[in-house]
């Protein structure tokens, strides 16, 4: 048994390859992003790059067992393609979006990618919340973003219709593009499959382009008729959409190491990193008596946050509930959301301090450096900068609030703190990880106060899961939730390739489906089965996160800080609001 996950992040691509009576081996490869000159918010990839690397990640001596499975998940990107004809054959070619209404298109670039990180529909986002129906926008926490998959796609198809466009263009799920292109690869190019998938179901999970009926697509968002939306085709279980783990094909001869590796549905990189830490897939499934909800935080460069549920109602600012990526009649609902930048706020101050921490490992520099000061002052963080708050949207709000406008807010009060570079850079750090905890807490009270949600356990993996300094203080404020951090590097996981292994468990679990006699497929009986035989061991791994000892005026001053970014926050909010309102 060979079983092989693939996690396209925003800037690496991931292997984890579990062969039988061998140790899983990992593979991490760069991948590049671009930002257009004349507008930054513009951000591209190259699917031909990533799609390099990806195999690179894959070793030529792999395993071919008799059961051999492969899985990816990516990131919440659009994939855009052209249809060419090439001597009676039609294939799917990259088309540029590096590109926007006012820059120059360039035919011949190979940034195919619009990121999701990308923020260029931001008007189309708001033109999409003037017209869509407000029982769609409720499932998209009451607002379209200009992250989401649904923007893009409609700033697409208002670009292509303003120019007069006529090509053909088919666009993908980050995630089902690098699938159906492993299984439709020839020496010529990417084949166009006549059967792409066409979904038919109500609406789309995160207000991604892969859900939407084509009638939705045309009388609802006014899809230009050159545009499709593609996907891979499903065996099986006969769904308008494929749950994670649904034989979707295999492998073509083009990429000889994983030629007819059985391919199985894949995902979002946010839910494959959760299929990692799954450790009680039982859970998830609908009506087993328990109300009360366990949070799962993915954080790495974002932080995404899923929930299963049996409560069906919609919650403002929170994404869902949704039911397509398990087998719709024998699971909970899932809602998601999430804060667009954790790990990255980070990265970019330690690339603003390069000169202090190029010669360290940036987190245990700056906690030592803490720890020297909290020493010498012989108080807390946390009341040291009592008088500095930071709020911290810098790449907008995606929740509670679904408003891509929203910007941080830094005051700067005293302190018994000298002023210098590293002082200037614990201060930073220090309040980057409170913005973080009370926002999450933030969404938590909306979840339980506006849903009935009640949640009682916040499992943490991904990258963010080490920083200790960020789990205590979300048990501090949280101090009724048990709060568990997932896995360790000990485990020979790393954290960074969480997302992978968990694609890797979607692989195997195709080939369960395949093993199994057409039409007389359990999928609740496989996943949870196959879920329980990878991660079971898991739970002894975990680490509960205890405090030593609290100090009331830590807790008193977090709660002030809490109640001040609440009504911060939301006095933000109001004023962006105005602002459209007025049309300024």
């Amino acid at each position: 048994m060979t079983f092989i996950g693939i996690d396209i992040g925003t800037g690496s691509v991931r292997s984890y390859i579990r062969s039988q009576n061998r140790e899983p081996t990992t593979r991490v490869l760069p991948i590049a992003s671009n930002y257009l000159d004349s507008n930054p918010r513009v951000i591209t990839q190259s699917s031909a790059e990533i799609l390099q690397q990806l195999i690179e990640t894959i070793p030529s001596e792999v395993a071919h067992e008799k059961r051999n499975g492969i899985a990816i998940g990516a990131t919440c990107s659009m994939v855009v393609r052209e249809v060419k004809n090439i001597n009676n054959t039609n294939y799917l070619c990259p088309f540029p979006v590096d590109f926007d209404f006012e820059s120059t298109f360039y035919e011949n670039s190979r940034q195919d990618i619009i990121l999701w990180m990308d923020n260029r529909a931001s008007k189309q986002a708001d033109d999409l919340n003037k017209s869509l129906p407000t029982e769609i926008l409720a499932t998209m926490g009451g607002r379209v973003i200009p992250e989401m998959g649904i923007a893009k796609l409609k700033w697409l198809s208002d670009w292509v219709s303003f120019h007069k466009i006529e090509k053909k263009l088919v666009v993908f799920e980050m995630y089902d593009w690098f699938s159906y292109a492993l299984s439709n690869q020839t020496s010529q190019g990417v084949l166009l499959n006549e059967n792409l998938s066409r979904i038919e179901s109500n609406y789309a999970m995160d207000g991604s382009i892969k859900g939407w009926s084509s009638s939705f697509l045309r009388n609802e968002l006014k899809v230009a008729d050159n545009i499709e939306v593609g996907g891979t085709a499903s065996n099986g279980i006969n769904l308008n959409f494929p749950p994670i783990g649904q034989l979707i094909g295999k492998v073509s001869a083009s990429f000889k190491p994983i030629e007819d590796f059985e391919i199985g549905h894949g995902c979002i990189d946010c839910y494959s990193g959760w299929i990692s830490s799954l450790t009680d897939p039982n859970s998830l499934i609908s009506n087993d008596g328990n109300n009360n909800a366990e949070l799962s935080m993915i954080a790495g460069t974002s932080t995404c946050f899923l929930l299963a549920s049996e409560k069906r109602n919609t919650i403002q600012g929170i994404w869902g509930p949704f039911n397509q990526l398990l087998y719709q009649e024998s699971f909970k609902s899932l809602y998601e959301f999430g804060q667009p930048a954790t790990g990255k706020l980070f990265e970019e101050l330690s690339q603003k301090y390069t000169n202090l921490t190029k010669k360290h490992d940036f987190f245990e520099y700056v906690e030592l450096e803490i720890q020297k000061q909290e020493e010498s002052k012989g108080r807390s963080f946390i009341q040291l900068l009592k008088d500095h708050f930071y709020y911290g949207d810098k790449y907008g709000n995606r929740s509670p609030f679904n408003e891509f406008d929203m910007r941080e807010i830094t005051m700067n009060g005293d302190s018994a703190l000298k002023k210098d570079p590293l002082t200037e850079l614990v201060i930073q750090y220090y309040l980057t990880i409170e913005f973080l905890v009370l926002q999450m807490k933030q969404i938590i009270d909306i979840i339980e106060d506006k849903g009935g949600i009640k949640i009682e356990c916040i499992k943490i993996s991904g990258s963010q899961s080490k920083n200790k300094r960020m789990t205590k203080m979300i048990k501090l404020v949280n101090p009724e939730k048990e709060i568990i951090t997932i896995g360790s590097e000990k485990d020979n996981i790393p954290t960074g390739v969480f997302g992978a292994r968990g694609a890797s468990i979607i692989a195997e679990l195709a080939t369960e489906i395949e093993t199994q006699e057409p039409g007389s497929v359990d999928y609740k009986e496989l996943f949870t089965t196959t879920i329980s035989n990878n991660n079971s061991l898991l739970k002894n791994k975990n680490r509960v996160v205890k405090l030593e000892h609290k100090n009331p005026l830590d807790e008193k001053v977090l709660d002030i800080k809490y109640w001040f970014l609440q009504k911060l926050s939301q006095l933000q909010l109001d004023y962006r609001q105005r602002l459209k309102l007025e049309d300024i």
